[in-house]
């Protein structure tokens, strides 16, 4: 055993239903996955004893431990024409989330695609909005950090998760897609990323599905990952390249890739807000004095003087407040980076 101030981390495949470890590494991924992008469960045990003898790519499910303690699954696919990684889950038990142990466990996978012989360009992954909101769940803002962190950078272009199955309609959800290169880009050609795309929606999702669906369930899947892809094409449409990263905020599902949210947005203008009555009131004081001291106004007439000016005052922050133009937030937002 390794001294108690002493991390190892280790990653573990696990081959098939037999593993003894399996069920705690599924209770792991239960307890630490969202409905909204959690597969069944019996599913993931169906593939796991199945997918590597009816494919030529290959399904691999990893238990991270440390110090021989099981704290983490993974579960990810090596589609091999393509080249591509892609990672389904990475779920860590909630008492384990501490320094560097998100970190650990991708470096681990890494590691164990050199172990395995498998050479890929690029590892990708799905990071999904609340249904409802179309924007990042705070989970999700905080896996994008942990995820640049260690390589990744945000596609962007806006994506949409398939439905998980039959009629799980609330799985349907936008999202943002994670890419590692293995050669650092900061670009794909428009023709790699719909490679990726294509990899992710036929031979990941409906090629999961299809085991568990009818024939005329198959076609109505089938048909709807093609209208998701047209959605996409359609927000892709004239670019020859798609840029890696270089979001400082992410965007709601329905606005352009590179706007900041809404709560954000409302932070800047309120400090606007701030900004503007505070400086305009400065300067309005100061004017006030100058007069004073040169026409010898009296109480009278600075009150009245006072409260006009605070009245403009109001009104031009609240003007600001409630405009649509983003001019002077982009300006504020800048200051701000100043000063963070």
């Amino acid at each position: 055993m390794p001294p108690l101030s002493q991390s190892v981390y280790e990653l573990r495949r696990i081959k098939n239903s037999t593993d003894k470890s399996l069920g705690k590494a599924l209770k792991i991924y239960f307890q630490n996955v969202d409905p909204l992008i959690r597969t069944a469960t019996n599913e993931i045990i169906h593939w796991l004893d199945r997918y590597n003898e009816r494919f030529q790519d290959r399904f691999y499910i990893v238990a991270l431990y440390l110090n021989d303690v099981l704290i983490g699954y993974g579960q990810f696919t090596y589609f091999k024409e393509e080249r591509i990684v892609f990672i389904d889950y990475m779920a860590i038990e909630k008492n384990s989330r501490k320094n560097n142990t998100f970190y650990e466990f991708v470096e681990k996978i890494k590691d164990f695609f050199i172990e395995e012989d498998v050479e890929y360009n690029y590892i990708v992954t799905e990071v999904g909005y609340y249904k409802d909101k179309k924007e990042l769940t705070e989970v999700g803002r905080n896996l994008i950090r942990l995820l640049k962190m260690t390589g990744f950078g945000v596609i962007k272009m806006n994506y949409f998760q398939p439905m998980l199955g039959k009629k799980n309609y609330e799985t349907e959800i936008g999202g943002v897609l994670m890419i590692h290169t293995a050669n650092d880009s900061k670009t794909l050609k428009l023709e790699t990323f719909f490679q990726i795309i294509d990899a992710i929606y036929y031979k990941n999702y409906k090629r999961w599905y299809d085991e568990f669906l009818n024939e005329q369930e198959q076609l109505e899947y089938g048909s709807r990952l093609i209208e998701l892809r047209e959605k996409i094409k359609l927000f892709a449409k004239k670019k020859k390249e798609i840029e890696i990263n270089g979001y400082a905020h992410l965007s709601p599902l329905n606005q352009a890739s590179t706007a900041p949210s809404s709560k954000y947005v409302r932070s800047v203008k309120v400090f606007g807000v701030f900004l503007i009555f505070g400086l305009l009131s400065i300067g309005i004081g100061c004017i006030v004095l100058l007069l004073k001291r040169k026409y010898d106004l009296d109480t009278e007439a600075i009150t009245f003087i006072s409260l006009f000016s605070l009245a403009i005052i109001t009104f031009i922050s609240m003007v600001f407040y409630n405009s649509k133009n983003e001019s002077m937030s982009s300006a504020l937002e800048k200051i701000i980076k100043l000063f963070s």
